[in-house]
């Protein structure tokens, strides 16, 4: 009877253990961080990008529904190619940057798929706050330590740029924008 009752209180600390062990961690942005997105204004897409200035994550990899995202993304500082193309996307019909310089992503439910995670979340683009579905990778490089202390968070989707009021040159632009947001995360020291 001894021996069961160690046994059960063995197992029992052993589920404890690795249970807090799994408990959601913060991480905090690393260098490199971006939004990559991608609009179709002819036969091949056109790639832009805008830094990722500031994010409030927390990862639970064993528990996904525990994790959340929060990103500040700078359209001010947005780049594309074409130094015409990016005066235009900085313009009023466009993002406006001069009155609103940043857009923001929160998430609101976070669940596992098969290949990763779905987000479901806000964001926040000049102004309008849309209801959005992503789906997330989390990745480690192989440089990176095996603790899941370094992670790159890809996050991708489509948005409609009607629904944030970007309407500019919609005869050589289309609607639907593919994003796809490269995280750079890493537990605070």
């Amino acid at each position: 009877m001894k021996r069961l009752a160690f046994f059960l209180t063995s197992i029992l600390l052993a589920v404890f253990v690795s249970v807090a062990h799994a408990a959601p961690q913060a991480y905090v942005l690393a260098q490199g961080s971006k939004v990559e997105f991608f609009y179709s204004s002819g036969p091949e897409p056109t790639r832009g990008t805008f830094p990722i200035t500031g994010a409030d994550i927390v990862v639970d990899l064993e528990n996904v529904r525990r994790s959340r995202v929060d990103v500040d993304v700078s359209t001010a500082r947005v780049r594309v190619a074409d130094p015409f193309g990016m005066v235009a996307l900085k313009g009023e019909d466009m993002l406006h940057t001069g009155r609103y310089p940043t857009a923001r992503f929160q998430s609101r439910r976070i669940t596992r798929t098969r290949d990763g995670a779905q987000i479901e979340g806000d964001l926040t683009l000049k102004g309008i706050r849309v209801p959005v579905v992503l789906q997330a990778v989390f990745m480690r490089k192989s440089s990176a330590p095996v603790d899941n202390s370094e992670l790159i968070l890809r996050v991708s989707g489509e948005v409609s740029r009607k629904a944030f009021g970007i309407t500019g040159f919609p005869n050589l632009v289309k609607d639907m924008i593919r994003l796809d947001f490269v995280v750079n995360i890493a537990r605070p020291i």
